[in-house]
Protein backbone atom coordinates (compact mmCIF):
# COMPACT_ATOMS: atom_id res chain seq x y z
CA UNK A 1 0.00 0.00 0.00
CA UNK A 2 1.44 3.08 -1.02
CA UNK A 3 1.15 6.32 1.39
CA UNK A 4 2.37 10.30 0.46
CA UNK A 5 2.10 13.81 2.37
CA UNK A 6 4.15 16.92 0.66
CA UNK A 7 5.58 19.05 2.73
CA UNK A 8 3.59 22.58 1.07
CA UNK A 9 5.05 26.02 1.08
CA UNK A 10 2.52 28.75 1.55
CA UNK A 11 2.14 32.05 0.46
CA UNK A 12 2.98 34.18 3.55
CA UNK A 13 6.59 32.09 3.24
CA UNK A 14 5.68 29.45 6.41
CA UNK A 15 5.95 25.87 5.38
CA UNK A 16 5.15 22.70 6.92
CA UNK A 17 8.12 21.10 9.21
CA UNK A 18 9.03 17.43 10.15
CA UNK A 19 9.77 17.40 13.61
CA UNK A 20 11.34 13.97 15.63
CA UNK A 21 9.69 12.09 17.44
CA UNK A 22 8.91 12.76 21.33
CA UNK A 23 11.22 11.09 23.80
CA UNK A 24 9.84 8.03 24.74
CA UNK A 25 7.86 8.09 28.50
CA UNK A 26 9.36 5.30 30.38
CA UNK A 27 6.30 5.18 32.45
CA UNK A 28 3.67 5.04 29.28
CA UNK A 29 2.71 1.71 29.31
CA UNK A 30 0.90 1.36 25.72
CA UNK A 31 1.50 1.22 22.44
CA UNK A 32 3.79 4.20 21.21
CA UNK A 33 2.39 5.27 18.17
CA UNK A 34 5.64 7.55 16.95
CA UNK A 35 7.95 3.95 18.13
CA UNK A 36 8.78 3.07 14.13
CA UNK A 37 9.96 7.56 13.63
CA UNK A 38 13.76 7.78 12.86
CA UNK A 39 15.40 11.14 14.06
CA UNK A 40 14.20 13.15 11.51
CA UNK A 41 10.71 12.54 11.96
CA UNK A 42 10.19 9.79 9.38
CA UNK A 43 9.50 6.60 9.37
CA UNK A 44 12.08 3.94 8.59
CA UNK A 45 12.37 1.15 6.15
CA UNK A 46 11.85 -2.38 7.71
CA UNK A 47 9.84 -0.97 10.59
CA UNK A 48 7.12 -2.96 11.92
CA UNK A 49 3.82 -0.64 11.51
CA UNK A 50 0.37 -0.85 13.27
CA UNK A 51 -2.56 0.93 12.18
CA UNK A 52 -2.35 4.74 13.46
CA UNK A 53 0.87 4.58 13.52
CA UNK A 54 2.66 7.48 12.76
CA UNK A 55 4.79 7.27 9.34
CA UNK A 56 5.20 11.35 9.02
CA UNK A 57 5.72 13.47 12.16
CA UNK A 58 4.71 16.40 9.83
CA UNK A 59 3.42 19.75 11.27
CA UNK A 60 1.81 22.42 9.86
CA UNK A 61 1.63 26.18 10.17
CA UNK A 62 -1.61 27.38 12.14
CA UNK A 63 -1.70 30.56 10.07
CA UNK A 64 -1.03 30.66 6.11
CA UNK A 65 -2.84 33.09 5.05
CA UNK A 66 -1.11 36.33 7.18
CA UNK A 67 1.72 37.97 5.64
CA UNK A 68 4.38 37.33 8.73
CA UNK A 69 7.42 39.30 9.81
CA UNK A 70 10.12 36.53 10.14
CA UNK A 71 8.07 33.44 9.33
CA UNK A 72 11.05 31.51 10.28
CA UNK A 73 10.18 32.81 14.19
CA UNK A 74 7.10 30.47 14.08
CA UNK A 75 7.64 27.80 17.39
CA UNK A 76 5.56 25.40 18.75
CA UNK A 77 2.50 27.45 19.36
CA UNK A 78 2.18 27.86 15.66
CA UNK A 79 1.71 24.70 14.44
CA UNK A 80 -0.77 21.93 14.49
CA UNK A 81 0.13 18.27 14.32
CA UNK A 82 -0.65 16.55 11.14
CA UNK A 83 1.04 13.73 10.80
CA UNK A 84 0.83 10.69 7.71
CA UNK A 85 -0.46 7.64 9.73
CA UNK A 86 -0.51 4.06 9.04
CA UNK A 87 -4.68 2.78 7.86
CA UNK A 88 -4.41 -1.08 7.04
CA UNK A 89 -6.49 -3.51 8.29
CA UNK A 90 -3.32 -5.47 9.93
CA UNK A 91 0.32 -4.75 10.80
CA UNK A 92 2.75 -4.61 7.84
CA UNK A 93 6.18 -3.49 7.33
CA UNK A 94 7.58 -0.29 5.73
CA UNK A 95 9.43 -1.76 2.55
CA UNK A 96 10.23 1.94 0.70
CA UNK A 97 10.45 5.23 1.57
CA UNK A 98 11.39 7.97 -0.81
CA UNK A 99 12.20 12.07 -1.00
CA UNK A 100 11.40 13.32 -3.89
CA UNK A 101 10.12 16.85 -5.78
CA UNK A 102 8.48 17.93 -8.56
CA UNK A 103 7.59 21.39 -10.43
CA UNK A 104 4.68 22.69 -8.12
CA UNK A 105 6.22 20.75 -4.52
CA UNK A 106 9.66 21.03 -3.28
CA UNK A 107 9.54 17.88 -0.92
CA UNK A 108 7.01 15.09 -1.41
CA UNK A 109 7.38 11.96 0.69
CA UNK A 110 6.31 8.46 -0.10
CA UNK A 111 5.90 5.58 1.09
CA UNK A 112 5.11 1.92 0.16
CA UNK A 113 4.09 -1.25 2.88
Amino acid sequence: KKFETVKRRYNNSTHDRIDPPKPVDTKWVGHNREQGLDIDGIVGKGVLVKSGDKLVNKMTPKNTNDIMANPESAHGDGFRSSPLLYKGPQDAYIDKVMLTENENEPCIIKILT
